[in-house]
């Protein structure tokens, strides 16, 4: 008689034999399925939140580069018109996107050659470098763990006309 460890010949009545789990062995099948079940579903949510954060990332940074270009091409002079102009245009790009932005707190626009470490907000005049960064905060494992995503974009304004 050939026997498979959970599933075991049993003799019933007159010497049929019937097809089942032994005794001591019921019940097992159902432990392992959950266990299984369980820790198959914790990875699913990890790759979805996974996706999720990467897609934000790249959108981020999709947005900063787009938000260079645009203070590249832009028309408009110098001063506190053009720094307003580059950070609606990067607010209404991140609510295109589907992601929430302060521009007070997570965007900062500085022109590279007048401050280096970026304190004061500033766009710039024609031929400066501009550093646009965009800071947004993230969680994972539902919120669990908190951390941010940045964006940073480096463009040369061209001499205005």
């Amino acid at each position: 008689m050939i026997a498979a460890p959970l599933l075991r010949l049993k003799r019933k009545g007159l010497g049929r034999l019937t097809y089942g789990p032994a005794h001591s062995e019921r019940g097992v099948a159902f432990l392992e399925m959950t266990m299984v079940i369980g820790l198959f579903l914790v990875m699913v949510l990890v790759m979805i939140e996974s996706v999720l954060i990467g897609y934000s990332a790249l959108t981020i940074q999709y947005i900063a580069s787009k938000a260079a270009r645009y203070a590249m091409a832009s028309t408009i002079p110098a001063g506190a018109g053009r720094l307003a102009d580059i950070q609606n245009f990067t607010t209404l790009q991140a609510r295109t996107f589907g992601l929430r932005m302060n521009p007070a707190t997570q965007l900062s626009i500085c022109a590279i050659a007048k401050d280096p470490n970026c304190s004061t907000p500033d766009a710039g005049g024609p031929g400066d470098f501009v550093l646009i960064r965009i800071k947004i905060p993230a969680g994972f494992f539902l919120g669990r763990f908190n951390f941010f995503l940045y964006g940073e974009a480096l463009t040369k304004n061209e001499h205005f006309s």
